[in-house]
């Protein structure tokens, strides 16, 4: 259960749509997990974390397992700095999946 709703949440965000190409999601979403991999920091801006969120969903689909571990680790911080930037809410409606 929480695997769909965390899916459906980071799909809510087509940052395909808002970002542009699929090459600059890939770029913001492999530079912030190097940058956390090192220092562990994310970036401070709410639509970058939601970009990176909607990355991670597609790399996991990709590979077809959820992540484990310290990826794991990863997509929980993600979640928990949306919630901080957002203050719980999210202006809505959700976008169109990607």
């Amino acid at each position: 259960m929480v695997r769909e709703a965390l899916t459906g949440f980071a799909l809510s965000f087509n940052a395909y749509d808002r970002v542009g190409e699929i090459q600059d999601v890939l770029e913001i979403a492999n530079d912030a997990a190097a940058v956390y991999g090192v220092a562990g920091t994310l970036p401070d801006s709410l639509d970058a974390i939601r970009t990176i969120l909607l990355f991670e969903q597609r790399r996991y689909l990709q590979i077809d397992r959820p992540p484990v571990g310290r990826e794991l680790e990863y997509v929980e911080a993600l979640v928990r700095e949306i919630r901080r930037l957002s203050g719980g809410t999210l202006p809505g409606p959700a976008d169109p999946y990607p």
